[in-house]
Formats: C-alpha cells, structure tokens, sequence
C-alpha cells in the first residue's frame, strides 16, 4: 500500500462525509483511509459508518482524546509508505494525493511535501507558503509555513522516533516542523491542495478566547522556537530566547508594543540572521524575509497603538 490518510474526527457530522468523499474520489486509488473517532456525541460516527468502502478504516477511541495523540495512534497502525494528514472539516483537491506521490518518488530526499491552502467560510484567501527546502527552513524559526492537514510525509521520517507532542493542545504541527529541520528535506507545491474551513470550530481559533490558554500557547511556542533554533544551530540565551517569543509568537497581537521593545526586537532578528550566515547561509533568504514580515506587522501594530513608528 502506498498512502495512509489519517483523520481524527471530532462531532464533525455536518462536514465529515465530504472530507471523506473528498479523500475516495482521489484520481490515485492506492490508499487507506483511518479514521480515528475521538469520542464524538452526535451522529459522526453513523455518518461515516454509512460510507461503504473497504479502503476506510473507522477506529473508535475508547475516551475522549486529543488530536496528536489520535494522529500519532493514526501514525503506528498505518501501513502505507507515506502518511497523508487530512482533518475532518476540510476538503482535498480531487488530484493531491496523486502530486504529492509523484513528488515524493521522484524526490527521495525529501521527507515532507505540503501546498497551498484555500481558506474558506469566515474568511477567504490562498496561502502563500515558501516552496523550497531552503526559503521553508529558513522562515520556520518565526512561521509555520507548512500545513500538516495538507502535508504528506515518508513513514520512514516517524520511524526514527519523530511524533507529535501530545502535550501540546495547539502548535502541535508546529513543533512537528521544529522536530524535524535538519534532519529532512521540506518542500510545498505552488498548487492548492486543500480547502479548509476557516470558522468558530477550530481548536486554534477557540484557544484565543481563554486567557489561560493563550498563556499556555505562548509557553508553548516558546518551546517551538527553543527546538527551531537549536536545530538551525543557532545560539541564543534564556533572555534572547523570551524576547524572540515576545515579538515572534502570534500572541503579540494581544501585548502592548513600545517603540524600544520594537528597536530591541530588530536588533535581536538582525543578530540571530548573522548567527544563522554563520551556519547555514543558503537559509538566510528564507529568515530575512518573515524576519521583514514580523517587523512590518509589529509596526503596524505599534502605529495602530500609537506607539513607534
């Protein structure tokens, strides 16, 4: 078997079935398709049972769960050679599965391949993720520009011991991406690939609402970046380490910015890109440019505060 496609699936009785349909109506056939139910109350569960495929594997976990540790139990029962993320809600280009094999055979020094999303509902736009290995590594330190619900990755990259963080209730792509720089080659297609359903029922969109778990999420990007560096071999010291946190999490939004925080900031994305010329020079393009972006949303930010300028 060439690919397993892993969902977890959540109370999604409204959406699942077109996710599901989008995956079996794929123009590549040789797959399987898990889908982990984690615990859900309405009719999820009947709804999918009712898709008659010998190709889709409905697992039901015995307990409410979370959504690494079902992607992860997703991982160790797969039996194809690559393992393709899909959530519950979204929908996949009818020809995905098919570009990212042909890719992944014909590039075998790549462990992950991703693409562009079309974000649909509240909201409506088309990614603009990097395409190389090089511009992909080099922004990751400050942006997740890689997808996981569109991501397609060789088993063999989870055999050497790579999971998801299960401890982690957001940022858990994330960190998967931290994990795995320097140790695999990354590259998204130019293409969309996946439309996802921008609303209300994302965990990542409910976690802003929280005090609490907005804390939690900036202590858990920290630990992100922590890994990103390290694996760049990029120095850094505790104190450098909780300014980056400050200006490169998406929690600043939330934060108060001074025109000396903005200066320090700069300074500090100026210094950690000399380290990484240092090291790796063919990434410096991909850090100078969301190292730009960062810096232009902090002054906007900062402007609409009526702060620096």
């Amino acid at each position: 078997m060439k690919v397993s496609v892993i969902m977890p699936v959540y109370n999604r009785e409204d959406y699942v079935e077109e996710a599901i349909r989008s995956i079996l109506n794929q123009t590549f056939e040789d797959f399987e398709l898990i889908v982990i139910d984690d615990y859900s109350t309405d009719r999820t569960t009947s709804v999918v049972e009712s898709i008659i495929d010998s190709r889709i594997r409905l697992i039901k976990a015995p307990f409410k769960s979370n959504i690494p540790i079902l992607r992860n139990a997703g991982i160790a029962m797969a039996q194809g050679k690559y393992i393709a993320f899909m959530d519950s809600d979204d929908i996949s280009s009818l020809d995905r599965l098919e570009k990212q094999v042909q890719f992944l055979e014909t590039h075998p020094e790549y462990g992950v391949i991703g693409g562009q999303n079309h974000m649909f509902g509240k909201r409506d736009y088309i990614s603009e993720f990097p395409l190389t290995n090089e511009e992909i590594t080099g922004a990751m330190p400050l942006r997740c520009v890689l997808s996981i619900g569109n991501s397609m990755i060789r088993k063999t990259v989870f055999d050497c011991g790579i999971k998801l963080h299960s401890e982690f209730f957001v940022c858990e792509d994330y960190a998967l991406w931290g994990d795995l720089l320097g140790k695999t080659k990354m590259a998204n297609l130019s293409e969309v690939i996946l439309h996802v359903r921008y609303g209300d029922q994302q965990t990542t969109g409910k976690s802003w609402k929280d005090p609490l778990q907005l804390a939690l999420r900036k202590s858990i990007l920290k630990e992100v970046f922590r890994a990103s560096l390290a694996n760049l071999n990029i120095s850094f010291s505790e104190a450098e380490l909780e300014l980056y946190t400050y200006g490169a999490a998406d929690t600043v939004r939330f934060s108060h910015i001074t025109n000396e925080i903005c200066k320090e900031f700069e300074n500090l994305l100026k210094s950690m890109e000399t380290r990484l010329e240092m090291v790796h020079p063919e990434l410096v393009g991909g850090f100078h440019l969301e190292a730009d972006r960062k810096m232009e949303f902090l002054r906007k930010l900062s402007i609409k505060q009526g702060q620096c300028h």
